[in-house]
């Protein structure tokens, strides 16, 4: 949040349109416990210099955030309250804006009278409503309920359900009144949503929320994905990914893109942010976006056991492979919640298939130059699943081999949280440290990550040891010795000099002189045909083209782990005439994550970029 200086502040009271007002009021004493300062000194002004200033300040945060979250809001307004005097509070998707501190409450004090009544006399839209979605009438809502019964699956039907806050058993009456549905207009047609299927919990940024909606004319599910996209020419929309691949060839294992929009105003202009304008004019806008999908799928973390699991994780590394090889896209965003499974009905039995979806911060091989350092610090990817490399040195390229290593960071995810492991005693600590921990470089700003993930993917050992599914692991087991050939190609002291020099300090070196120890300097070695060793050759810095030949590892390109997953999959005999066979009866066990800190943010997936404070889960730009 930025604060306004005067003149700014005049012209915003008296021409902008204001939100629905939300009252934070504040009447303890101690001024170390409100948000703001409410001194007249302009260098005064968020109270983040104390703990209660802090948690005072993110409970404004969490109050608008959870207005965006369960209304259709492009734009809202707060009225922060402090004894006698007041600031007034603007959000959108790109930031937050604050007035001055003001006197309140005598005739000559006018400011919160004329907020008031301005507010009075708007509009919906001025408020900051989404003109495209309005309360859906009851025979609307009726009329999804009753599609529920003739759903193909099980899953689907649950989550119309879901979607209505009525329960799967008797679903008669809504067991919330906190999510009404509504009818959103997209493309001329109209879908009935409720309560989201997942959506991110932050203020600002992409802010993604994912709806299960019901086609009223095409008696249909779908999947409807709305977010702020940043407005930006270079940053291509999801939809032209999804024309690509399609175009190329690319269908398998991906979603099929049926519609999009750029999300209108009632004029027809695209719903866009106004904060930068007085935050960072050089900032771009974000824009209010959906796009619409035909396939409604289900979290990875429904898979049923880990022969499945591993099969889920193939669909996906196929999908990733022939994309970069036929379309010449490159996903940057692997991650437990964007590989998802979706339900074919085939002949009366269901088949599940791994889908790779959210292309959002993708980029195509024309974007990519050889040893092109990105002009900004990198952010690409979900925390957790990035690259050991990219968490380190966010200052290096973005390559084929950072993506492929994220799969393999999925499955150990999986692995820890749902099969008991030589760390589920110590399981918190551990992911705390090598997937959640961050740091501040000092020099940049930069958030970097944990030296224990690069420890592990150094061993040729896996991260944990599993109990009672041999099979699973020994597929760890050969997974390490993959990762390791790997990293051992790769230069991780060039890496440090290149993108993460240490302060130069001048090193002295003391003045030679002789010690106790020189006599045996002098004496004859016993085995005179000892010689050192030849000094190891440095190795190849990872900081070449993918496609250079001379560079090759293990993690290059898909085929080398595309194979190992096959191996454990496909039920056809190696070249030693040996089948995998994993156990009959699974042996995946209830969340481990679930009541610890690491657990996943209620009804939300991960979302992307730097770290937060909240276990890494609300990742949003």
């Amino acid at each position: 949040m930025r604060k306004n200086n005067k003149a700014q502040r005049k012209d915003w009271v008296g021409n902008c349109s204001w939100a629905d007002v939300i009252i934070p009021i504040e009447v303890k004493i101690d001024l170390s416990r409100s948000a703001f300062y409410f001194d007249d000194d302009p260098d005064k002004f968020m109270r983040t210099d104390t703990d209660e200033g802090r948690e005072a300040l993110g409970q404004i945060a969490e109050y608008m955030a959870q207005i965006f979250g369960h209304q259709h809001r492009k734009h809202l307004h707060a009225v922060y309250v402090y004894k006698n005097r007041a600031r007034l509070l603007y959000f959108d998707r790109q930031g937050g804006v604050v007035s001055e501190p003001f006197d309140y409450g005598t005739r000559e004090h006018l400011t919160l009278h004329t907020f008031f009544w301005r507010i009075a006399h708007m509009s919906r839209e001025e408020l900051g409503f989404d003109p495209t979605v309005v309360l859906a009438s009851e025979d609307e809502k009726n009329k999804m309920r009753d599609f529920a019964a003739s759903v193909p699956t099980e899953y689907l039907k649950r989550q119309i359900y879901h979607a209505l806050s009525l329960d799967p058993d008797d679903p008669k009456e809504p067991f919330s009144s906190q999510w009404p549905a509504y009818k959103l207009t997209m493309c001329g047609r109209d879908y009935i949503i409720g309560r989201p299927t997942f959506a991110s919990p932050a203020l600002y940024g992409r802010c993604t929320r994912g709806y299960l909606a019901y086609d009223i004319e095409g008696r249909a599910v779908r999947f409807l994905k709305d977010s702020w996209r940043r407005d930006l020419e270079r940053v291509q929309p999801e939809h032209e990914v999804y024309e690509r691949l399609k175009a190329r060839g690319v269908t398998e294992n991906v979603l099929t893109c049926l519609g999009y929009e750029n999300v209108p105003n009632s004029d027809g202009s695209w719903q866009l942010t106004r904060t930068h304008r007085l935050i960072n004019p050089s900032r771009p806008a974000r824009g209010h976006y959906r796009i619409l999908f035909e396939e409604v799928c289900r979290p990875l973390i429904d898979f049923t056991d880990f022969k499945e699991l591993t099969m889920l994780i193939c669909d996906a590394i196929y999908a990733h492979r022939y994309a970069w090889e036929k379309a010449g896209i490159l996903h940057r965003d692997i991650s437990v919640s964007n590989i998802m499974i979706f339900e074919v009905v085939c002949n009366g039995k269901v088949e599940r298939i791994g889908v790779l979806c959210d292309w959002d911060l993708c980029k195509y091989i024309e974007q990519m130059l050889p040893n092109q350092r990105p002009r900004t610090i990198d952010r690409t990817g979900t925390w957790y699943f990035r690259s050991a490399l990219s968490l380190l040195f966010p200052g290096k390229p973005y390559y084929l081999s950072d993506d492929i290593e994220s799969f393999i960071h999925v499955y150990h995810y999986c692995v820890l949280r749902f099969h008991l492991t030589s760390r589920t005693q110590n399981l918190e600590k551990h992911v705390q440290t090598v997937y959640a921990s961050s740091f501040v470089r000092q020099s940049d700003g930069a958030y970097t990550g944990s030296e224990e993930k690069l420890e592990q993917m150094e061993r040729s050992t896996p991260p944990m040891k599993v109990y009672g599914n041999p099979t699973l692991d020994a597929f760890l087991t050969d997974i390490a010795r993959l990762y390791s050939r790997h990293y051992s190609t790769i230069d991780i002291r060039g890496y440090r000099e290149r993108y993460n020099p240490p302060p130069v300090q001048p090193v002295r070196l003391e003045d030679t002189a002789a010690t106790r120890f020189s006599k045996f300097a002098k004496r004859r070695r016993s085995d005179e045909s000892l010689q050192l060793a030849e000094p190891e050759k440095p190795k190849v810095v990872q900081v070449a083209r993918e496609g250079d030949r001379a560079t090759r590892s293990p993690l290059r390109d898909h085929e080398a782990l595309f194979n190992l997953f096959v191996r454990y999959i496909s039920g056809i005999a190696d070249e030693k005439g040996e089948v995998v066979r994993w156990p009959t009866t699974t042996t995946k066990c209830e969340d481990l994550f679930k009541g610890t800190s690491v657990a996943p943010h209620k009804a939300n997936n991960f979302a992307s970029s730097n770290p937060s404070h909240d276990g890494g889960y609300s990742l949003d730009e």
